[in-house]
């Protein structure tokens, strides 16, 4: 009996001790089974990943489950395939292993359209509506660029409703609407106008001279630069009021005069920052020291001959003047010299050289003489925006 009570109480340990042993290696099946199947069945990426067409850069943080995994991006898109709409493979590394997953590229963007502007067009002329207006598309593929003009009348002179409208290959669409002025060019050229132009702008001095302006009841054009962010809000205020602000120049440093490259990407960020304030962009520039300029000529030879070209190749209108205020020769011109140069010179249509930065107290004293000599002579206060009138300097670069 004794016996059998200690062959029982030997028996108990040896049974638990299977059990246990059971249990750790059922856990480490499980475990051993999970790992392999993280590493080599489930994926640590996400799925239906969607981006939009132009997008410059893919960021692995957009495609794996846990951004504490770590990961690159192995195989990703090409510059093509990035605004190429549809399903695109890319290969991702995580953990040492690699994963392949699908990226769908999208199309929800509208097109931009630039260049729109009013126009002014002759009586009886077949205009090319077209000319100087363009569009960017985030995606690749086609954008049809339609006009719809059916209201103007050329044949009478008025002014009258005209719409762009860009449709990209996915389907969004841009729509844009100006006036078209239909004149007499011949008998308009014979007219005597007036144009007022502020450089350097917009600057402390700006409501100054905008309420000079209203007081006269008279339009002016603001060609403006970014040296001064913090008066940037007077660009809507001029636009609200009727005037027209054109492009300068973003930094108004010569070396944007280094190549053609340097000065159309600071033309280009003056123009956001216009079109940011006014609503759109500008068709006409006046060049940083004017295209006659010779300070060009330290950075780049015939970059202003060669720029002259390319302006109007991409529908711009550079303009210069035809009358020199000579505020420019300091920052305490005396109001009656600004008066006299401002007033020195008769034509049927005159475009005056002034300035709109902090330090021109004096021009905005000789402003109101300025605008009275013109009204006495009945000449009419016209903007930039669709004159007929070209001002070009001789080129000297």
């Amino acid at each position: 009996m004794e016996n059998k009570y200690n062959l029982h109480e030997y028996k108990r340990p040896h049974n638990t001790r299977n059990i246990i042993i059971v249990i750790v290696a059922v856990a480490l099946i499980i475990t051993c089974g999970y790992v392999i199947y993280f590493n080599f069945f489930s994926s640590p990426l996400k799925s239906g990943v969607e981006i939009e067409a132009g997008t410059t850069k893919l960021k692995v943080k957009d495609f794996v489950k846990n951004d504490k995994y770590k990961a690159s991006i192995k195989n990703g898109l090409t510059a093509k395939q990035l605004q190429t709409v549809g399903e695109h493979n890319i290969t991702v590394t995580v953990k040492g292993h690699d994963y392949t997953t699908t990226v769908k590229v999208v199309d929800h963007t509208k097109p931009t359209l630039t260049g729109v502007s009013a126009l002014t067009v002759d009586l009886n002329s077949k205009p090319d509506y077209t000319k100087g207006v363009s569009v960017k598309d985030n995606a690749a593929g086609k954008v049809k660029l339609t006009v719809d003009s059916k209201a103007v009348k050329l044949n009478k002179a008025g002014t009258y409703p005209i719409t762009y409208k860009a449709k990209d290959a996915a389907g969004n669409v841009t729509s844009e609407s100006t006036k078209v002025k239909v004149v007499d060019l011949e008998k308009l050229m014979k007219e005597k106008v007036v144009y007022l132009t502020f450089d350097d702008g917009p600057s402390q001095n700006t409501p100054k001279i905008l309420k000079i302006l209203k007081k006269y009841k008279v339009k002016g054009t603001f060609f403006v630069t970014a040296q001064e962010p913090g008066y940037f809000k007077y660009m809507k205020q001029a636009h609200d009021q009727g005037n027209f602000i054109a492009a300068h120049s973003y930094t108004h440093k010569f070396s944007i005069y280094r190549s053609e490259k340097a000065y159309f990407d600071d033309l280009d960020k003056i123009e956001a920052v216009i079109k940011k304030y006014t609503g759109k962009t500008s068709p006409v520039l006046r060049f940083p020291g004017g295209s006659s300029n010779t300070a060009s000529r330290h950075f780049a030879n015939g970059i202003m001959t060669k720029l002259t070209k390319d302006v109007l190749k991409k529908g711009y209108q550079y303009v210069d003047w035809n009358l020199d205020s000579t505020d420019a020769s300091g920052n305490n011109v005396p109001v009656a010299k600004l008066v006299a140069n401002g007033t020195s010179t008769y034509s049927n249509n005159l475009c005056i050289l002034m300035h709109d930065t902090g330090a021109k107290h004096t021009t905005v004293k000789a402003l109101p003489a300025i605008i009275e000599y013109y009204k006495k002579h009945h000449y009419k206060f016209e903007t930039l925006e669709n004159s007929p009138h070209v001002y070009h300097h001789h080129v000297n670069n």
